[in-house]
């Protein structure tokens, strides 16, 4: 990633900020620790008793969400590893199983939420023998006199004992050999919905009278694959491809279908669907676009089972999603998808004519790719197309403050004084280049300009960049090239010229006398560039490694290159002719590496999460830097790009958002403070048409057209 940050200098309704309390992450090294973090993408979701659950990252997050518009952080558990959780809450406990489980030895979590400000996880279950010979995965989970049942995806029906929370215990299961996707319960009977390739879709009946030995009693086709289920006095309601399908479940060997709602022109199929109340549900539906599928919420009135019928509806903005309905208000929460976006939290109000409006949104802080740090501020960006800036003058409780949605997607950052350049890695129908943006007030950036590179593959692939004086430096972008951009005038921004370097390029610097770019390459190695004349850059040498080279950070006459496996290697470059190499640290197996004055921070870009007791992360002190040694680590289970700005670190942990640490080795500055008394004002600078600005986490609605995702 970016090897060189240039130093130099809530309104939030929904801003998941948390101290971390070293909660997951294994450190080493006098001075070096984790102290907090924000953000991750956002996954199931569920209502109880005035109270919003999600997880976010790999948390729990608990919010108080009985004010009039917002919803306000309580809470936040011990990590939960995993992906695409799931999640329901009974009698004070939830209970969280991962989509994807990280570690086959804790498939199910339950932590107590009586105190929702201190969260407690107090059983784990790990995992039983697999079912007909797959492994489960939780796609939907139901609780019901003392059971908690599993819908397993290819696993099947999986039954919990959870009448212990403390100690739960797997009792029962039902290999159905299709796909399991969601599951409710009603009394002893559990009602299960399948589909998938091979099987019949529909509803199945469970009598759990024995937990033990559950059977199947009862069964109805769907007609196409179903994929959500709720029940509600006496009737089923099941989503699927065909649409919405009520069911008489009174008697459940003979399961009946007696209403539905089918899809019209405009919808394709019936994704999720929530209950209300016992008169009232909210579905979700999606219609298949090219590229994906547009979804809309609609209020389903089923005062006649045998005949629901929609009263009203509103599009949503992003993929569909998990969500959850109490009162007057439903819930959204989206993961991150594509062209949409990096999912997020969406609240809409239902009036009593069933009308939906909504209400208040954040974006998740998801897939998080590069971060610069500067004047106390984090600017993170995700690859879903989205800067976000971080107040971390408690980095014990970093807050965002603002957002600036992009026009494609984004993979590397860089901040000098009030303006942060983005590198837009494109696709198709979208902008290559870097996005010039004032950052003067955190709280609302906007565009400046934009420099276009042209001559940018139309793959999207990763792109990296450093800033020098009046020129970025781009790389990447899976081409062969290195693009110098005069950026002296924002609104004019150009390409000036390009440079072939005879293979991919992984990451690059600019020494700070803005004469001289080294390019890491995969095949070549290090690269030695003269930009002198920033029109006609010339390679003068390269130094070969027995490893791709990933990264490159320049100190003085040293430069410090990262080789993945092949460990960081110390160079000294004052001779370009003659470069030799003066150290080697193979521990430091780095994919990203960034140079703060006599400090090297470098990050291992594990996207794993399975452990997070290996270092991801290392402090570097290259004081001596023919003498380097590792001053701390970090095992943080995923590490991506990272930043150092006096005596902090972040590092941007992809799904998990951003991570700050703090090290006793370097004193902190005094950070750069912008807190406006009022809602800040859009500025006199129009934001390009594609650009739609948002405050801590609130869209701001502009009455101009966006194309904003």
């Amino acid at each position: 990633m970016t090897a060189r940050r240039w130093s130099g200098a809530a309104l939030a309704t929904v801003a998941l900020s948390a101290a971390a309390f070293g909660q997951g992450a294994a450190s080493s090294g006098a001075g070096f620790e984790l102290v907090g973090e924000i953000g991750g993408t956002m996954s199931g979701v569920a209502v109880d008793d005035g109270y919003l659950y999600l997880v976010e990252g790999d948390r729990l997050v608990v919010m108080d969400a009985s004010g009039p518009l917002g919803l306000r952080v309580l809470g936040r558990s011990a990590r939960i590893p995993g992906q695409a959780h799931r999640l329901v809450v009974d009698g004070g406990y939830a209970y969280v199983a991962p989509g994807l489980p990280a570690d086959p030895a804790a498939w199910l979590h339950v932590v107590d939420v009586r105190d929702p400000m201190r969260l407690e996880r107090v059983g784990v279950l790990g995992r039983g023998p697999p079912v007909a010979g797959q492994n489960p995965r939780a796609m939907d989970l139901a609780v019901a006199g003392g059971l908690l049942l599993v819908a397993g995806g290819a696993g099947g029906l999986r039954v919990v004992d959870v009448r212990d929370p403390r100690r739960p215990r797997e009792v029962g299961a039902l290999a159905a050999g299709e796909w399991t996707a969601s599951v409710a319960a009603l009394g002893s009977t559990a009602y299960v919905v399948v589909g998938g390739e091979g099987s019949v879709p529909g509803l199945r009946a469970v009598d759990l009278s024995d937990p033990t030995r559950p059977r199947e009693v009862g069964h109805l086709d769907t007609g196409a694959a179903a994929s959500g289920v709720v029940v509600s006095a006496g009737y089923a309601l099941v989503t699927s491809g065909a649409g919405l399908h009520v069911i008489d479940v009174a008697d459940p060997s003979h399961l009946k279908q007696v209403g539905g709602l089918g899809m019209d022109q405009s919808i394709d199929f019936a994704a999720d669907i929530a209950l209300i109340d016992g008169k009232r549900a909210v579905l979700e539906v999606g219609e298949s676009i090219p590229i994906g599928a547009r979804y809309k919420l609609l209020v389903v009135d089923l005062t006649d089972p045998s005949r629901p019928r929609a009263v009203a509806g509103g599009n949503l903005r992003v993929t569909g999603g998990a969500i959850a309905a109490v009162g007057d208000r439903a819930y959204v929460v989206a993961a991150p998808a594509g062209l949409v976006g990096p999912g997020g939290i969406w609240v809409y109000h239902i009036d009593d004519s069933g009308k939906i409006r909504e209400v208040a949104q954040t974006w998740a802080l998801a897939d998080a790719k590069a971060v610069a740090l500067d004047g106390g501020y984090a600017y993170l960006i995700d690859w879903y197309g989205g800067l976000s800036v971080i107040e971390m003058s408690v980095p014990e409780r970093p807050a965002l403050v603002g957002r600036l949605n992009t026009p494609s997607q984004v993979s590397d950052v860089a901040v000098v004084g009030e303006v942060v350049y983005v590198a837009h890695a494109g696709a198709r129908f979208e902008p290559w280049g870097v996005q010039i943006v004032d950052v003067s007030n955190p709280w609302l950036p906007f565009e400046q300009g934009f420099a276009y590179i042209e001559s940018a593959s139309q793959t999207p692939s990763p792109m990296f960049l450093s800033v020098a004086g009046d020129y970025v430096f781009v790389t990447g972008g899976g081409t062969e090239r290195l693009w110098v951009l005069d950026v002296s005038e924002p609104a004019a921004a150009t390409e000036v010229s390009a440079l072939d370097t005879g293979g991919p390029a992984l990451g690059l610097d600019v020494a700070a006398d803005a004469q001289t770019a080294y390019v890491a390459t995969a095949e070549r190695g290090l690269l030695i560039v003269d930009v002198g004349i920033p029109s006609a850059p010339q390679e003068i040498a390269r130094v070969p490694f027995a490893h791709p080279a990933v990264d490159v950070a320049v100190i003085g006459h040293h430069a410090f290159v990262a080789t993945g496996d092949g460990g960081l290697h110390v160079l000294d470059v004052r001779d370009a002719r003659a470069v030799r190499e003066t150290a080697v640290l193979p521990d430091v197996a780095a994919h990203t590496v960034e140079a703060y004055e006599d400090f090297i921070v470098a990050s291992s870009r594990d996207r794993s999460s399975i452990s997070a007791s290996a270092p991801s992360v290392w402090l570097v002190d290259v004081a001596g830097s023919d003498t380097p040694r590792i001053a701390g680590t970090l095992g943080l289970g995923e590490a991506g790009d990272v930043a150092m700005w006096g005596n902090l670190v972040a590092v941007a942990g992809y799904r998990l958002g951003l991570f700050v640490a703090r090290t006793g080795l370097v004193p902190p500055l005094p950070t750069r403070t912008a807190r406006p008394t009022s809602v800040p004002t859009v500025p006199t600078a129009t934001p390009s048409p594609t650009m739609v600005p948002e405050v801590g986490g609130l869209r701001i609605y502009l009455p101009r057209a966006s194309t904003d995702r």
